[in-house]
């Protein structure tokens, strides 16, 4: 393979793979957001049904950065 090309490709393989990171961590952060959003939308659902879905959810985030439930 001729050198220049390679000097070319390494940069742009780490700008795509920093690029799917960032996305990722985007999508990861409006998850809950898109939940709630489309619960509040829905005509059959409640608040309580709103509330246990965003604890559901994010339990496992809070979990993991060592809060627990107390009550």
């Amino acid at each position: 393979m001729v050198p220049g090309v390679t000097l070319l490709l390494m940069p742009l393989a780490l700008l795509t793979l920093v690029s799917i990171l960032w996305l990722a961590t985007q999508l990861e952060a409006r998850r809950v957001q898109v939940l709630v959003r489309m619960t509040v939308r829905s005509r059959t659902a409640s608040p309580e049904l709103a509330e246990a879905l965003v604890a559901a959810e994010l339990a496992p985030v809070l979990q993991r950065n060592g809060f627990t439930r107390t009550a």
